[in-house]
């Protein structure tokens, strides 16, 4: 696929937050979390107390979304900065995830500044992008859908900040919890248990461990500046838009994640323009003193954070090019502002909803009629044809269904 230019790198000087490159940064990514269950983003009781407190202090991006509604569509990308189209396939490897060994991720690109680079997942989708880690944790096994395991992962990261500590270091670590199936914590039961109150269940048990970390590093690494990011792989669709779990659509519940990034010298502040999880490396290039990457397709927040200098008009898109179970699902999408378009390209179907009036996205406002489903409509077609992206793309070719799977 050609690569798309996005947004202008928009980097600025991050001295003020890493002199010299000499900082530490904690990405945090929690699996399946909904940004409205966080009282930034509408929720109307605490289910995260430990978050929430964080946020209290931190730059909160009200409107980030993930590029795609799953973990095999988010995670490969936010460490790349590439669409997921964009990622280079090893078809020698089978497997939903097999990402190229020359794919270039940011931990790779933070390597040649001395970086220490810790990686603490959990999902088998991952393994793929073991490479260029100074230290890799990825247990996996099914029953982790059917057993806790943040206490366990939290351990981990809190080794790992404590071994390491004497030197600069980059952790991600992502946590399974809450994906389902929705398990339910003794003394985090208190909302029942129905399926929603599991979920409540489970981000309350996993903010709990979060808490453990966050405790951890304050105390360990005060010895130099510490970026810490909070953020998910994408939402829970919880029922809505007739949507159990996940994958299934572009919709608010699916790809609108929590983005809470603190640091001693940031003010806090919230933000309304759309970004995307894409942003994530071109901003940790800028904040190591590396120069922009032409195939980056984000922008670095950097600027935005310290100088709240927001991207008003900035168009956002996503993607899911996926196979589930015998049925393509090539979705495309933007978010403009308050105005979010969503296009089915193998069903050639089109939604268009403001979230302004209408935040629940009930209104299809899809018409040729509407001066503003047209200009939308031409602005994504128009970035298809920039990344040279069709109907009949697949882009993992082993997992093509037999004639007349779909």
């Amino acid at each position: 696929l050609q690569r798309f230019k996005g947004p202008a790198a928009r980097y600025v000087d991050p001295s003020g937050l890493c002199p010299a490159g000499d900082c530490n940064v904690l990405l945090l990514t929690i699996d399946s979390l909904r940004a409205d269950h966080l009282t930034p983003y509408g929720a109307r009781q605490e289910f995260m107390p430990q978050l929430e407190a964080l946020a209290r202090d931190s730059v909160v991006f009200e409107n980030a979304y993930s590029p795609g509604p799953g973990t095999i569509l988010a995670i490969p990308s936010m460490l790349a900065g590439v669409f997921d189209s964009q990622l280079k396939m090893d078809k020698r490897t089978k497997g939903p995830l097999p990402v190229h060994r020359d794919v270039r991720l940011i931990q790779e690109s933070l390597q040649q500044k001395g970086v220490t680079r810790l990686a603490v997942l959990e999902h088998v989708y991952l393994d793929p992008l073991n490479q260029g880690w100074t230290r890799w944790f990825n247990p996996w096994s099914r029953k982790f859908y059917l057993e806790s395991t943040a206490q366990r992962q939290a351990d981990k990261v809190i080794e790992w900040i404590t071994q390491y500590r004497d030197k600069p270091i980059f952790l991600f670590a992502h946590f399974n919890e809450p994906h389902h199936n929705y398990l339910l914590h003794p003394g985090f039961d208190q909302w029942g248990d129905s399926k929603l109150g599991r979920y409540r269940s489970e981000l309350a048990f996993t903010d709990f461990h979060l808490g453990r970390i966050l405790r951890t590093a304050r105390e360990q690494l005060a010895e130099r500046p510490t970026l810490i990011i909070v953020s998910a792989d994408h939402g829970e669709g919880l029922g809505q838009h007739g949507i159990r779990f996940h994958n299934g659509g572009f919709y608010r519940e699916l790809l609108q994640v929590p983005l809470i990034v603190w640091h001693s010298a940031l003010q806090q502040r919230t933000l309304e323009a759309p970004v995307s999880l894409l942003d994530i490396a071109p901003t940790l290039r800028n904040l190591y003193g590396l120069p922009p990457r032409a195939d980056h397709v984000g922008t670095s927040l950097l600027g935005q954070l310290i100088f709240g200098r927001e991207l008003t008009d900035r168009t956002v898109y996503h993607q899911a090019l996926y196979d589930q179970g015998g049925r393509y699902f090539n979705l495309v999408g933007l978010t403009k502002q308050h105005l979010r378009l969503f296009h089915d390209m193998r069903r050639q179907t089109w939604e268009l909803y403001d979230i302004k009036s209408d935040p629940k996205e009930l209104n299809n406002l899809a018409a040729e009629s509407n001066p503003q489903f047209k200009q939308l409509k031409a602005e994504l077609i128009d970035w298809l044809q920039a990344i040279n992206l069709t109907a009949n793309f697949v882009h993992r070719p082993w997992e093509i269904a037999p004639p007349g799977a779909r």
